[in-house]
């Protein structure tokens, strides 16, 4: 049998070379076509399918006795996208049942996920492909079956097939027609003696007693009922092309199995990984694991580490090299976000370690499902409002990009329309969408994966809107949100800030909406399963630069505040203007290098000396510069400030000596010792915080508050905005939340020194952020700051404005300074 089927083969090879037919004939398809003849497939049945014209259609006559129409489909790719390990396409077909008389009958669009099927030859460990074309350059895809039933009443007399979409890297969609035809009584006695041993065993597959022990009545049940092929009207080439495909029905190999990808996060050169690290001060490990077989001597495999802190000068970068036992990191990190970039694509995985043991970091893969809208696909959302209210909703919209894309652009129509479908308002969203290396698309194998940043509008819908439709002028990838009009933003702080860790009662900011039809729409192929991740802290390098202004804020009416001695987070952010806040602090009986600064401009300083003690007994101190005598007093009281003598500025050697141990701050040095910031706090318990803000453009502002607490419970603040009209319609680049509710826990630094107060120090401070959106305009807006749990604490609110500021000063300089 292998020696004819050898002789086969060279005839196969040979006919076409000398008639002129097929030119491609390459390894693949000899390897599929020789295991055929040679036995390593049991056998191979070919099968006439037809293949549409210039996007035409395929008329299909019927018998108009049928009971029911199969429509068979494959698509066709080429050899390279066929190697992608697990890859998959999408395609729809239109199709019509038209009656004697021309008029449609039904119609609709079918939609259909196929891929490849492979199975390895057992004697060569070749791939062979379950499904081929005699042209080497078209690989079909594996079949996928429809079925179309109807009634004596309709009795079709001609399908239409037209393929709709596909996927790009589809060639194009085969089609084959089977219809379901009654055998006449008369050929149900004899027609089961015409059929062959293979033939019979295949219609009795389903019967535990085989072809051999059927009874008479059971033979006639199998036989009343037979699937007919059936071929398309017109002339080939010009309406339609026929292909044979041939279909292994039995192989003689193990199925290749799709690839999984190992548990933990993915990374390449493209896409990033994020890793959040929870709150603490951890060490923290990864581990590799490489998807791809790489060469000898194609380098090493490395991954550049980058951790954002929460402050503005808390990062960090290296690169790592991705061994596969793992590594540690040669830092220590407290809280933030890893983003890790992959010289090859790889699954990383993460643990972090401190004092009480080893927790594993690698987080769960976030997913989010998006809905296609296209030209012929418009995507319709239900608006359920609470009463009267206007509803709030927000649109993010994102494309698939090809390999090749880094930008594209979008355009959609958006229609309000009431309860009866009457439009109440139209317009028109332009979009560019650039990739993203933080999401991607769910599908197998590597191909066009790629997805795009969202680009995100928001609408306040009237009552009387009911349903908002967009149609896409490209394919458009969205996701709809919304939330009760009433309902107060909470967020957890740090928490929701540090994108770690299971809190139960985190709110979400919005509500996943879900369109008309969406079962419908699943079931279509229009729905999309991304992958979302955090997205790292941007770093304004004015600021770093210590380019900014600083501003606080004071309420109005009466109010009580006290000072504060604050750690500096961001030493590295000083600036000139600050030097009189800043404080570095000294040790008493050691000479010190320390240099006094003035601010720019100024050829003298007065420096302010803070002392703090547990006893307060008078002492005596004295201060000494380049070992003459600056400064003798004598104190008393456990906190308090001195203002020194005027000094010029310069670089001195200064020692402080006390009678009693203290701590001793002062400002307008610069030396090797921890920043801390003299910060005016406001009292926030019994009464309300109320400030004037204006808001001085229409790009978003960002509100930065800090509370300092006098318990170690959580404390919950409600800020609210009021002030200007409430937000357009849309569409919006933006949307503020003017009632927010911050349940804060308690900073974990030390205790923060109260100076000049009956309170010794607070819990460490825990920042909060209040943004102002583009969405509210320029003007005058009320802040109404409310404690609503917790014990009292104190609060600062300020704002950092990046750029140059434009600063004036006005000063008078004394004589007699040293």
């Amino acid at each position: 049998m292998r020696s004819l089927g050898r002789i086969l083969l060279g005839l196969l090879i040979l006919v076409p070379s000398l008639v002129g037919g097929y030119r491609l004939w390459d390894s693949l398809y000899l390897s599929e076509l020789a295991a055929v003849l040679e036995g390593r497939i049991e056998s191979a049945l070919p099968t006439t399918t037809y293949r549409a014209l210039v996007d035409g259609w395929l008329d299909f006559p019927l018998s108009g006795k049928g009971h029911a129409l199969r429509v068979r489909t494959n698509g066709v790719t080429d050899p390279d996208a066929s190697q992608l390990p697990d890859a998959d396409w999408w395609y729809a077909f239109q199709y019509q049942l038209l009656d004697v008389a021309g008029k449609t009958l039904r119609e609709g669009v079918y939609h259909h996920r196929t891929r490849l099927r492979r199975f390895r030859d057992a004697t060569t460990g070749q791939l062979i492909g379950r499904n081929f074309l005699l042209d080497p350059t078209q690989v079909p895809t594996t079949g996928r079956g429809m079925l179309i039933y109807f009634s004596r009443e309709e009795q079709p007399v001609r399908l239409r097939l037209r393929p709709l979409q596909k996927d790009p890297t589809l060639a194009f969609i085969l089609f084959r027609v089977y219809e379901k035809l009654e055998t006449p009584s008369p050929e149900l006695d004899y027609l089961w003696q015409r059929f062959g041993e293979s033939k019979k065993a295949r219609l009795t597959v389903g019967s535990i007693y085989g072809s051999e022990f059927l009874q008479e009545q059971e033979r006639r049940n199998l036989l009343r009922y037979q699937w007919k092929a059936v071929g398309p009207l017109g002339v080939e080439h010009e309406q339609y092309q026929s292909l044979k495909l041939y279909v292994a029905r039995e192989m003689g190999g193990e199925p290749e199995l799709a690839g999984i990808m190992p548990y933990g996060v993915y990374a390449d050169q493209q896409m990033r990984a994020m890793i959040p690290v929870p709150e603490g001060e951890w060490e923290v490990k990864l581990a590799f694991i490489p998807l791809l077989e790489t060469e000898a001597g194609a380098g090493a495999k490395e991954v550049r580490v980058r951790w954002y802190g929460r402050g503005l000068t808390q990062r960090w970068q290296a690169e790592v090299a991705a061994d596969s036992g793992g590594v540690w990191l040669a830092k220590r990190f407290n809280g933030g976000l890893l983003e890790l970039t992959a010289s090859v694509p790889m699954v990383i995985r993460a643990w972090a370690k401190n004092d009480t043991g080893v927790s594993v970091i690698t987080p769960e893969r976030v997913q989010l499902r998006a809905y296609r809208a296209g030209p012929a696909m418009p995507l319709s959302l239900p608006i359920d409002h609470v009463g009267d209210s206007a509803t709030p909703i927000r649109v993010d919209l994102r494309a698939q990009l090809q390999s090749t894309e880094e930008t594209v652009d979008r355009t959609l129509i958006y229609e309000f329309l009431d309860a009866a479908g009457e439009t109440l308002e139209k317009g028109r969203l332009q979009a560019r969408l650039t990739r993203s290396g933080y999401d991607r698309l769910v599908i197998s194998g590597q191909n066009d994966q790629a997805l795009s940043e969202p680009s995100r509008y928001y609408f306040k819908l009237a009552p009387e809107v009911a349903v908002v439709r967009f149609t896409a002028q490209q394919e458009t990838l969205i996701t709809a949100y919304s939330r009760p009009p009433s309902l107060v933003r909470e967020v957890q702080v740090p928490e929701d800030y540090a994108e770690f860790g299971d809190t139960p009662a985190k709110q979400p900011a919005w509500f996943l909406m879900r369109p008309h039809a969406a079962e419908q729409m699943r079931r279509e192929n229009r729905t999309a399963t991304l992958i979302v991740q955090p997205r790292p802290p941007e770093t304004d390098p004015r600021l770093l630069a210590g380019q900014y202004d600083w501003r606080s804020y004071q309420p109005n009416g009466n109010w009580r505040g006290r000072y504060l001695l604050i750690p500096r987070q961001d030493d590295a952010l000083a600036r000139d203007q600050a030097l009189m806040s800043v404080y570095r602090e000294l040790t008493a009986g050691r000479p010190t290098r320390i240099h006094l600064r003035a601010p720019e401009g100024h050829r003298q300083i007065e420096p302010t000396l803070i002392f703090l003690r547990d006893d307060a007994a008078p002492i005596g101190i004295e201060l000494r510069l380049d070992g003459e005598s600056y400064y003798a007093t004598r104190i008393a009281g456990k906190r308090g400030e001195i203002r020194l003598p005027v000094v010029r500025p310069g670089v001195y050697r200064l020692s402080i000596k006390a009678d009693a141990p203290g701590r001793w701050f002062l400002n307008h040095a610069e030396m090797q010792a921890p920043g801390y910031l003299r910060r005016l706090a406001l009292e926030l318990g019994g009464k309300d915080l109320v400030f004037d803000y204006h808001k001085r453009s229409a790009e978003a502002e960002v509100l930065t508050g800090e509370f300092f607490s006098l318990s170690q419970d959580r404390s919950r603040i409600r800020v609210g905005i009021k002030g200007e009209p409430p937000a357009r319609v849309g569409p919006l680049t933006d949307w503020t939340f003017r009632e927010r509710v911050f349940d804060l826990q308690p900073g974990a630094e030390g205790a923060v020194p109260v100076l000049n107060a009956k309170i010794d120090a607070l819990r460490g401070g825990q920042r909060f952020v209040l943004p102002l959106g583009a969405d509210l305009p320029a003007g005058h807006y009320r802040l109404q700051v409310a404690l609503e749990g917790g014990d009292k604490g104190f609060l600062t609110l300020y704002r950092l404005i990046a750029g140059q500021p434009e600063i004036r000063t006005f000063f008078r300089e004394r004589i007699g300074a040293l």
